[in-house]
């Protein structure tokens, strides 16, 4: 029986798909010892076949929108004593379940959040600049109680006594699910040898998009004064986020661009919030 599933919930990114099932395909962990289930948010290009890019893997299709609705559906396809999260477009390092699986089964009680580098692209854009700054700070996360599904392991036994991802979330499941873990008695450590790598956004339409879903799980989900709490911060600039980028170790050219998209992200959340509160639907995507 194998030891650990892997669970990547797959919409509109089939293209990413193909090179991170060649990535699981040639990890150093035996092959007898792991098996991927991709979840397919959508329907699923025609003759798309997993098994003919990594050996030991399968597909199953949820319907149900979200990719934590998809991670579900993982789960309940699995019945290994410890499961791998991952998104389509990730690319993990060739040792990365190995050092996952040694961190799980020393403290099996333990969520493990690993480290998320960004790909920096060949041409530089405005818009990459700012998610190459601000990254996806994985051990920062994880002084806040969760980790982000792009790189995290968690035991069986934790899933059956804490539950489901919340289907209702396009955003900040991850954060959600982590967060009841942590009321339920179960702890989250950073591994910083448990590597992925999330490729930059580079257009101004991928960064926009995922600050509209973001902005989404803030307001359409959590408690009412969490909600509240997230609207009202809508209208403040974000200036602790500017000092964080100030602070960050890299050329000024980028900094300047990054904080310059900071500020256009701004004006875009606030209209996001607006347009929530007015009653429109979430972005998911």
């Amino acid at each position: 029986m194998a030891d650990i599933s892997v669970i990547i919930p797959v919409y509109r990114q089939w293209d990413g798909l193909s090179r991170l099932l060649c990535a699981l395909d040639a990890q150093t962990l035996s092959q007898s010892r792991y098996k991927i289930v991709v979840v397919a948010n959508e329907l699923p290009p025609k003759g798309f076949d997993v098994a003919g890019t990594a050996q030991n893997a399968r597909m199953i299709v949820c319907l149900t929108p979200g990719s934590y609705a998809a991670r579900n559906a993982g789960i309940e396809a699995t019945t290994t004593p410890f499961v791998a999260f991952t998104d389509a477009d990730c690319l993990p390092a060739a040792d990365w379940l190995e050092c996952l699986l040694v961190r799980l089964t020393k403290a099996p009680k333990n969520l493990c959040a690993g480290r998320i580098d960004i790909d920096t692209p060949a041409h530089e854009t405005l818009w990459a600049a700012y998610d190459i700054i601000r990254g996806i700070p994985q051990k920062h996360y994880v002084s806040r109680g969760y980790g982000a599904c792009a790189n995290l392991g968690v035991a069986r036994r934790v899933l059956e006594a804490v539950g489901s991802f919340d289907v209702t979330r396009f955003s900040g499941g991850d954060a959600a699910f982590c967060r009841k873990a942590g009321q339920a008695g179960f702890g989250i450590s950073y591994a910083d040898e448990v590597r992925v790598t999330h490729p930059a956004r580079t257009t101004a339409r991928d960064v926009i998009t995922k600050a509209r879903r973001v902005r989404g799980g803030q307001i359409r989900a959590g408690t009412v004064g969490r909600r509240m709490l997230w609207m009202l911060a809508s209208c403040v600039p974000p200036l602790r986020q500017t000092w964080r980028f100030l602070r960050k170790k890299a050329p000024c050219g980028r900094k300047a661009k990054a904080l310059l998209v900071l500020y256009v992200l701004w004006g875009v959340t606030l209209w996001e919030t607006v347009r929530l509160v007015g009653g429109s639907n979430a972005e998911r995507q």
